[in-house]
């Protein structure tokens, strides 16, 4: 897999500036973060955990160390980086699944909880305010199992690799590139050159990444079964 080092290189020979090590990081690093706010197939991640707490309705984390990934995720994920839940649920029991959750608007949410407020095995989440809540309030000890998008970390040392730098790794160029020269070369007939090319490179990324998604062409056979 390529590194920070390597893709540093390829755009100091695209712009013949080998002087701006630095900076050529510098946007590197800012292309990455941008990218990481993309809602790409490249950094969906299978299998976060959460293990709950009697009495604590909203939580800051979840646990990506056993999770399944293209992208390079922290063991413990923040809550604002996880960008889209696709699939959650209370974790298993023996050899049972148990309850399949359904995420709702916070105002649901909140409202559901007004007056009494229930304990016991959840059945709904929400996002909001950077935490992720659930209902009925836990018991504690129940184990909840994510999947979705999340932000990947960000390469900060010359040996980091990146699942962007790996699969689209002219896109970073590109948008590196742009920002290199708009900033340190004040050329900015050059930099909009890499703009244009950097904006059709996301557009395939996101076509893509569509692609590679359920589309209204796949039937879902499980339509009608009560979980």
């Amino acid at each position: 897999m390529p590194t920070r080092l390597d893709i540093r290189n390829v755009v100091a020979d695209m712009l013949s500036r080998t002087d701006l090590p630095v900076q050529i990081d510098r946007e590197i690093e800012r292309a990455v973060r941008y990218l990481r706010s993309e809602n790409l197939d490249l950094s969906e991640i299978r299998g976060m955990t959460l293990t709950l707490v009697n009495g604590q309705v909203y939580y800051d984390t979840v646990s990506g160390a056993t999770g399944e990934s293209l992208a390079t995720v922290p063991a413990d994920i923040p809550v604002p980086d996880i960008l889209s839940v696709q699939y959650a649920r209370e974790g298993e029991d023996g050899a049972n699944l148990r309850n399949v959750m359904e995420q709702i608007p916070y105002h649901r949410f909140e409202y559901m909880r007004e007056g009494s407020r229930p304990t016991g095995e959840p059945y709904f989440f929400t996002l909001y305010g950077g935490q992720i809540g659930f209902f009925p309030g836990p018991a504690g000890g129940e184990e909840i199992f994510l999947s979705g998008v999340v932000r990947p970390q960000v390469p900060e040392t010359d040996a980091a690799t990146s699942v962007y730098f790996d699969e689209t790794p002219e896109l970073v160029e590109m948008l590196t590139a742009a920002q290199v020269s708009h900033k340190y070369e004040q050329d900015d007939q050059r930099a909009s050159g890499f703009s244009r090319r950097a904006a059709s490179l996301l557009g395939m990324a996101k076509r893509v990444s569509s692609s590679r998604r359920s589309t209204g062409r796949i039937r879902d056979t499980l339509s009608g079964f009560n979980f």
